[in-house]
């Protein structure tokens, strides 16, 4: 059974995660070139969405996929 946090440990988890997600893109705006290098890594963390994290290590995420996302073998 996991033990349940409260409100301010939440709270700082999803701060340290957003902080990662933060730094991302200040990392990948010194990436050099006209952005093709890096757009696919740069459209997926453009659509992560933090939903929850928690203390323990948990996070929560929403992305919505697209069509750019989708199985071109089916067609």
């Amino acid at each position: 059974m996991v033990a349940s946090s409260s409100t301010e440990e939440r709270n700082q988890a999803r701060a340290a995660v957003q902080g990662i997600l933060n730094r991302y893109h200040k990392l990948a705006a010194k990436v050099p070139g006209d952005g093709v290098e890096k757009l696919f890594d740069l459209d997926c963390m453009d659509r992560v969405e933090l939903v929850d994290a928690g203390p323990e290590g948990s996070v929560v995420f929403r992305f919505k996929i697209t069509q750019r996302y989708a199985n071109l073998n089916g067609m």
